[in-house]
């Protein structure tokens, strides 16, 4: 990025600045990270030592989301006609690097952000980060402080008075402090973090919880390490651990360290355990969706899983997420949200819940959009209680008005949910041209759903009836 002289604020002495005026993720899929993470537009004086941003005028763009933005510092005191000069060029840009088809309203009405701190409230808002839920993220900072600070004989109490606030994302929070402590080698921090930690697994419902799977996971690595003593570990005692890990922690834990015995020949034993289980066991996928991905191998298909716990609306993401697929499941929590009478929930369930979406590793790392309808539609399940058909697989990207827009290796995944034995397939009414790519012989066998919003989802995936 090339640089910039401007004056110091401070002492006004000439220094360069790195500038980015137009954050355009049509251009820049980073443009997001840059802005949010203040890498740039940033003053490190040599002669004064001053630290701060530079006010400088931001054009922000991001077509998925219709988003269109300008901000001029007010600090520069420039007349508003010469702040529209200014800005003009570089909206010009914007539109011009989109193709003519994708040109939409939006972009002739750029919204202007009278702050920087608005500008960046209106991109994370954009992503269902809304400014109650930043608020809420500084009171727990808040808290850790207090608690690292307080005598220990205070920290009972302080608990007990500040209990509302300590949820999944607390521990989520407090977990990325103590990871970062240890990896600065700040033993200090580390021991008061550990020791609070303590206290907090053992006098709060939540930390009673996560230290129950935490031991959980310690069991089952135990075990593992057990059925590999007496002539290895086979595929069938690997099997036999993996059924009976007890929390999605365990069963992540399991996968990740023994992942290279997890081949085609260990899926196949896992489908034929599937297929001789009792009707009984099929039924009970309250929360668990089974999504289709592409990969550099082939299709695979990707179980998305998840799970309520008393709270405040905070969405936990964990497992095998890549950036775009946490993305989607942003995008399905707002439209579950948003169709919380339709589903049959209640509109302040986000209120009262905490909600953990997790996808277990695979041997193969998946990223992309496409998870999108999965996401939704097991968060839908678990805050509403009701099922989700057992012989279903699904792919497609979601949008926060839950319009579902095509993807790529339909092929492939077809193929994999083929193999898995899944008889009914959800995909995009957009990709019905890519099933003339599929053999007639296969698609006798399967039945395909053919979507263009959401609801049509739900409609065809949840089970009728009386909530789990």
């Amino acid at each position: 990025m090339p640089k910039t002289q401007v004056a110091c604020p401070q002492c006004r002495q000439p220094i360069l600045v790195e500038v980015q005026q137009i954050f355009d993720l049509a251009q820049d899929p980073l443009a997001k990270q840059k802005l949010l993470n203040g890498a740039v537009n940033v003053i490190h004086c040599p002669a004064c030592g001053y630290s701060g941003m530079l006010g400088t005028p931001i054009v922000y763009h991001d077509p998925e989301k219709e988003l269109f933005l300008t901000f001029f510092p007010p600090e520069s005191g420039v007349p508003l006609n010469e702040q529209e000069r200014q800005l003009g060029p570089m909206i010009n840009r914007v539109i011009d690097a989109l193709p003519a088809e994708k040109r939409k309203a939006y972009i002739l009405q750029p919204k202007s952000m009278l702050t920087y701190q608005t500008l960046i409230e209106s991109v994370l808002e954009a992503d269902g980060i809304t400014k109650e839920m930043l608020e809420e993220q500084q009171k727990k900072i808040h808290l850790i402080q207090r608690l690292l600070t307080a005598p220990e004989t205070e920290l009972e109490t302080i608990i007990e008075q500040e209990k509302e606030l300590i949820d999944l994302s607390f521990f989520a929070l407090y977990s990325r402090l103590l990871q970062s402590a240890v990896a600065q080698n700040d033993e200090e921090s580390a021991r008061q973090l550990d020791k609070v930690q303590k206290v907090l697994f053992e006098k709060t419902e939540v930390g009673k919880e996560l230290y129950k799977s935490s031991q959980e996971t310690q069991q089952a690595i135990k075990e593992l390490q057990e059925a590999g003593k007496d002539g290895g570990l086979t595929r069938e005692k690997l099997l036999d651990v993996v059924l009976n890990a007890k929390s999605d922690a365990a069963l992540s834990a399991i996968v990740s360290l023994a992942r290279n015995g997890m081949d085609y020949t260990f899926f196949q034993l896992l489908s034929q355990k599937i297929d001789a289980a009792k009707d009984k066991e099929k039924e009970s996928l309250v929360g668990i969706a089974s999504g289709l991905a592409w990969t550099e191998v082939g299709g695979d298909v990707l179980h998305i899983e998840v799970t309520l716990m008393k709270g405040k609306g905070a969405l936990l993401l964990t497992g095998q997420l890549g950036d775009i697929m946490k993305e989607s499941a942003q995008a399905g929590y707002t439209y579950v949200r948003s169709k919380a009478q339709k589903i049959g929930i209640t509109e302040d369930f986000h209120e009262k819940y905490d909600i953990h979406v997790h996808v277990p590793e695979g041997a193969i790392p998946k990223d992309g959009p496409s998870a999108g309808i999965t996401m939704a539609t097991a968060l839908a399940s678990s805050i509403s209680g009701r099922k989700i058909r057992s012989d279903v697989a699904m792919t497609g990207e979601i949008t926060l008005r839950g319009r579902v827009l095509p993807v790529g290796g339909i092929k492939e995944k077809v193929m994999a949910a083929h193999r898995a034995g899944y008889k009914v397939i959800i995909l995009p009414e957009e990709n019905k041209k890519d099933l003339e790519d599929i053999s007639p012989n296969i698609r006798k066998e399967l039945e395909f759903i053919l979507v263009d919003h959401m609801d049509k989802v739900l409609d065809a995936a949840l089970e009728e009836g009386d909530q789990a």
